[in-house]
């Protein structure tokens, strides 16, 4: 019978390295069986975040909890932690069995056939005389997953495991990866770059900036609700233009033009910076006119949606808008006005720091 998932904590974890901070003060739980990623943009922290975790680096202060057992200062063949890097680090001279072998327990009683149960949990029993060479990406990847599954951990850490795939495999082993983590029950973190990937397969995500939490939730919370104008800008793409609250339920831009909005917690006449996700926006038709005015400058086709590039009226800058491919969809030079529901339209302190 396996153990029961392994919750994982953080306390006010830190690492400097020299003048240099790249994790400040971070805390974090991971519940148990889930399968979480980090993210954020280059230099975040996100990788010296699992590094920390693996017992690779040494933290300048905080505390790391594995299952409530304060593993901080372990090392990493103490932490019940499995490690799969970028390079997935597989011997070219070594058969796949021989591979997930030696992530093993030397004196362990049944490991051939343990090794053998690995394989076919990865799908790779009827490759288990081939070497890493004679394998694609994605088979290698699921040997390296097998190898660090060979001991048994209580916590899988995911170093970008798919960056060097094909869009294509990429996308189908983030799923095989998925199914394969639930089949497990195994806590699970992974850094990725890839938003939308995270968005794809996580129970939770963190998002780091500076190396501290932006924030951390469900995919949807997220994406539907950011805290900042960062996290909805980084996590997929999203409209940011300065507003000022006009009237109780209204923003106002420069040069004109005005979008219905949640104002409650702000008052009339602060200024906010407006966000809003080119899906949701629309062009106003009939008698209604009033929202954002515009015009289209260029068109780009994405399957399901027209996405417009709209040059607003005013200081407003530009918009993106993903139109339906099935509706009508105006031409480029076109003047239109753009609306959005009220609960499409995340208002946030007026300062915007650069992603």
């Amino acid at each position: 019978m396996n153990p029961p998932p392994t919750t994982l904590s953080i306390r006010g974890l830190s690492k400097r390295f020299g003048s240099s901070v790249a994790l400040d003060d971070v805390d974090l739980d991971i519940p148990g069986g889930a399968f979480a990623c980090l993210i954020g943009p280059s230099g975040c922290g996100k990788t010296t975040c699992l590094r920390l975790l693996a017992g690779l680096e040494a933290p300048s202060s905080g505390v790391i909890l594995n299952g409530g057992r304060d593993v901080t200062h372990l090392p990493p063949a103490h932490r019940s932690v499995g490690m799969i890097f970028q390079s997935y680090a597989l011997f070219p001279n070594m058969t796949v069995s021989d591979n997930v072998l030696f992530g093993m327990k030397r004196r362990e009683a049944g490991r051939l056939r343990r090794a053998g149960e690995l394989l076919d949990l990865v799908g790779l029993a009827h490759l288990a005389g081939r070497y890493p060479t004679q394998l694609s990406g994605g088979q290698q990847q699921r040997v390296a997953i097998a190898r660090a599954l060979g001991a048994e951990p209580r916590v899988l850490l995911l170093d970008e495991p798919l960056s060097a795939l094909d869009p294509q495999v990429r996308e189908h082993l983030r799923g095989e990866l998925r199914a394969l983590q639930r089949r497990m029950g195994i806590t699970t973190v992974m850094v990725t770059h890839d938003q939308t990937e995270a968005l794809a397969i996580a129970d939770q995500i963190t998002v780091l900036r500076d190396g501290r939490v932006e924030q951390t939730g469900a995919p949807i919370e997220l994406y539907d609700r950011p805290s900042s104008a960062f996290v909805g800008g980084f996590l997929g793409a999203m409209n940011h233009w300065p507003g000022r609250v006009v009237a109780d339920g209204c923003i106002g831009f420069a040069g004109g033009g005005v979008l219905a909005a949640s104002t409650q917690g702000w008052t009339v006449g602060d200024r906010v910076s407006v966000g809003v996700r080119p899906e949701g926006l629309r062009i106003a038709t009939g008698a209604s006119r009033s929202g954002l005015p515009g015009r289209v400058v260029s068109r780009e086709f994405l399957g399901p949606v027209m996405r417009l590039k709209i040059m607003l009226e005013g200081a407003a800058g530009h918009a993106l808008a993903d139109v339906a491919t099935h509706t009508c969809i105006p031409p480029e030079g076109d003047m239109i006005v753009l609306q959005a529901q009220p609960a499409e339209v995340k208002l946030f302190p007026d300062v915007i720091r650069d992603a």
